[in-house]
Parts: C-alpha cells; structure tokens; sequence
C-alpha cells in the first residue's frame, strides 16, 4: 500500500511540473484579461461537452464538481493531458498553431463514512432505520488561465514607419481543496459539497515601438509583469430522485433517475505584485537602457459564477445531461489592466451510452457494452468582446464533442479504472468586419485510477 501511495505522489509531482512549465493556448484572444479561462472539467466529461452537474454525486470525480465526489468508496488518482491545433484567420491572412499541456492531476479520497443502524418494534414486525453519513475530499492541481500571444501592427506616418510589436505569456495555476458531504444516500441522496481554490502565477506582457528608417530602428519596450496570488471559494448542492420505483420492483425495468444540480463560486479578490519597466531599444530587440523601473501592488477582483445542471439516467443503459453556466465578467477588475470583459454563458448537453455499467455487471458482455460513449454539444458567448460600430459585441463559440471511456477491470473488487479519450471541434469568432476566427481541434487524454485502500485480500 505505502508504494501505491509513493507511486502516486511521484505521478503527481512530475505532472505539476509540466503544467507549470507549459501552456495550452496559442490564441490572440488570450490578450484579454488574464488569458482564456481554462476548463477545470476532467478529461472523461469532455466527451459529453462537459456537461456533468447533472449526473449522479459518485459517478465520476471531477474537479470542477466537488459533489461528484460524494459516497465514492474508493481512491481516485486521475491525470489528463490535452492536444489542440488552432487555424486563426482573418480576411487576409491566417496561421496554425499546436498547443498543449497536462490539464490536470488529482486524488480523491473518502475521508470518514459512518453509518449506523437502528431497530424499533411495531407491533410484529421490526423496522430498522440506518443513518449514514459520508465525507469525502479530494486535492487537484490544473491550469486556470493561459496567456500566449504575439502580434505586429505596421503603419506610416508623415516622417517614420512605424512597427508596434505586441506579446504576452504565462498563466494562472490552480490547486483545489474539494470536500463532499452525503447524507443518507438511499433515503434522500442529497449531497453537499464546497471547494477552497488557491490562485497563483506569473503574467508578463509587453509593447514594443520600432521608428524604422533606412539603416537602423529606435524603439521603446513597455513590459507589465504581475504575479498574482489569491483564493476563491465554491458551494454547490445536488439531489437525486428516483421516478419509476414502483415499476423497478414490479416489472424489473431499468432504475430511472433524475438529478439536480449547482454551484456557485463567490467573488473574490487576488493580489498582484506588479513590476513595470520602460526601456530603450536599438535593432528591435537590442536592450540600449532602463529609462523606468516601478514595483507596484495591484489589485484582481474575480466575478461571481452559478453554474446549474439537470440530469435523466436509465439504469447502466444512457444518461442525458444539460449545463448552464453564467459568469459576470463584466465586474471583472484590474487595477494594472482596466480592459474590460463581457458577461460569460455557456449552454451544454450531453448523451452517455453505458454509463459505469461494467462495475454493476456479473455476466460476460460484448466489449461494445463495457466501454463509455458519449457525445456534446454547446455554446457560449463572452467573455471576449469587440467594439463594433460603436456597439459592444460578444465573441461567441460554439463546438462538438465525442468520446470514449475504455473500462480496466480489477478482478479482486468491484471498482472500474477508465481510460479516456475524446475530441472536440469548436469555432470562435466571425471573419466579418476585420475580425479574427479561430477554428479549434483538441484531443483529450485522461487515465482514472480507482481502487480501495487499505482493505486487506481474503482468500479461502
């Protein structure tokens, strides 16, 4: 057990430092705010375009969902890995970029399930009622923003040609405190769940301003850079209903279940530790002197977000989730950068074939069966926004997804182990008006250990 436990923390280690070290954007719209908002959702929800508050709490753990930890009887470690090729263009002109990174690394845990049973007489029979109590927590590491663009705007004045050179990278990390607390599951499987996010990371932007004539260029660098430190925090609720009981016990149809979902992270405030530097430059890039040096302390105010979602699953036959998402990026704030940033709304649904069906299956099955399918779509609008004769666009996007589950079978217990593979294609933006469209392909990887711990093996 003490390997298994070394094993997994060397995992963990050696992933968080290849997030860090990489991005997973290439895109010009990472100039806005703090760079593009990461998913925080797992690799195995991407299949049905994350989509996933409306599914059971314990049918897959998932960091952006703490209740989706809730009743789980084993250790999850889980790690996912992304690919994405990005085609920007406008009418002129366009590029293809790949980006890519590890999206996340996570182990969840039931911390103390307790339960208790007690027996009362009425009349000849005996009724017994059973108490339970489960909590359950679980720590992630993951990208939460990334910021990598870089762009030339040339022009002409009266005397001089000009050259206005514009770039920025880094990103924001996030590591995730997530806890999930279930009472009575069988009775009323209402889950309570609420998660602590520490924020911290390095922002570096700059702007570069060539005079260009026949036989040399002089310029001036303005570079901001802010390494931001703070926290958020998250509450969420989730209940499900059973709808045909009756006809279960009575006909042996499949368990019909509906669940509710929600989740709201509060506003909160990060800290920026901010240097400004204004340099002189010969040849472009050649650094001649430091006309400027500032250190600075910045202030971030991060919006509010409620997320609600609404699940239907049959049995181990199919699941249907939707999503709903809105953020209020238009409080966004940055005392450094006053960009300003729109209201974010993000529409999902999603269908799952064969949802964890192997785990509750005791006879042999057509492989088809055993694996996970699922498929998505959704839109979204914000937070990205131009100004368009005069009036405040939102820059939308919108995407399907599909995507596999491929079940690994322990032989000693129940628990299932899955690999997970999906893809998704998505649009962002228009070619209209001058403006820049970004056709998105990604391919997710993740692997979910799950085992029990510290159960010792009999054997006869």
């Amino acid at each position: 057990m003490l390997n298994k436990a070394l094993t997994y923390l060397i995992l963990v280690t050696g992933f968080s430092q290849i997030s860090w070290a990489q991005n997973n954007t290439k895109s010009i719209y990472s100039s806005y705010g703090l760079g593009i908002i990461q998913s925080q959702e797992v690799n195995g929800t991407k299949g049905f375009a994350g989509s996933s508050l409306g599914l059971s709490a314990g049918f897959l753990p998932n960091t952006s969902n703490p209740m989706s930890l809730g009743g789980r009887r084993s250790t999850d470690f889980d790690f996912g890995f992304e690919l994405n090729n990005r085609l920007q263009q406008n009418q002129f002109a366009q590029r293809t970029d790949w980006a890519g990174n590890v999206n996340y690394v996570s182990l969840a845990f039931p911390a103390w399930h307790f339960s208790k049973k007690k027996s009362k007489e009425l009349g000849d029979s005996t009724y017994t009622k059973e108490k339970k109590f489960n909590w359950n927590t679980g720590i992630s590491l993951s990208p939460f923003t990334a910021m990598d663009y870089d762009y030339a705007i040339e022009g002409d004045s009266a005397t001089f040609n000009t050259l206005v050179s514009v770039g920025g990278n880094g990103s924001l990390n996030s590591l995730k405190w997530s806890n999930a607390f279930q009472i009575n599951e069988k009775i009323a499987p209402l889950t309570f769940g609420f998660s602590l996010e520490y924020l911290f990371g390095t922002i570096v932007e700059n702007r570069l301003k060539n005079l260009l004539s026949d036989t040399t260029s002089i310029g001036y660098q303005q570079e901001t850079s802010q390494r931001i430190t703070g926290g958020r925090v998250g509450l969420g609720l989730s209940y499900s209903m059973k709808l045909n009981e009756n006809k279960v016990e009575k006909q042996g149809k499949p368990l019909l279940t509906q669940t509710f979902g929600a989740f709201y992270s509060l506003e909160s405030s990060l800290n920026s530790d901010v240097i400004l530097t204004t340099r002189r430059v010969e040849d472009f890039f050649r650094v001649k002197d430091t006309l400027r040096f500032d250190n600075v302390e910045g202030n971030i105010t991060l919006p509010t977000s409620l997320r609600i979602g609404y699940g239907l699953q049959k049995g181990n036959n199919w699941a249907l989730t939707f999503d709903y998402t809105n953020t209020s990026w238009s409080t966004y704030t940055n005392s450094v950068d006053p960009g300003s940033l729109n209201n974010f709304t993000r529409l999902s649904m999603g269908y799952l074939i064969n949802p964890d069906r192997i785990r509750y299956t005791t006879k042999e099955i057509e492989w088809y069966r055993k694996y996970l399918w699922s498929t998505g779509i959704f839109y979204q609008s914000g937070p990205f926004s131009v100004v368009n004769n005069g009036v405040l666009e939102s820059i939308n996007e919108y995407g399907i997804s599909f995507g596999v589950g491929i079940p690994m079978k322990n032989r000693f217990s129940k628990e299932v182990s899955y690999f997970h593979l999906s893809t998704t294609y998505s649009r962002r933006g228009t070619l209209d008006n001058g403006l820049v469209r970004e056709d998105i392909f990604r391919i997710n990887l993740a692997l979910n250990l799950s085992d029990k711990w510290f159960n010792k093996r009999a054997y006869n």
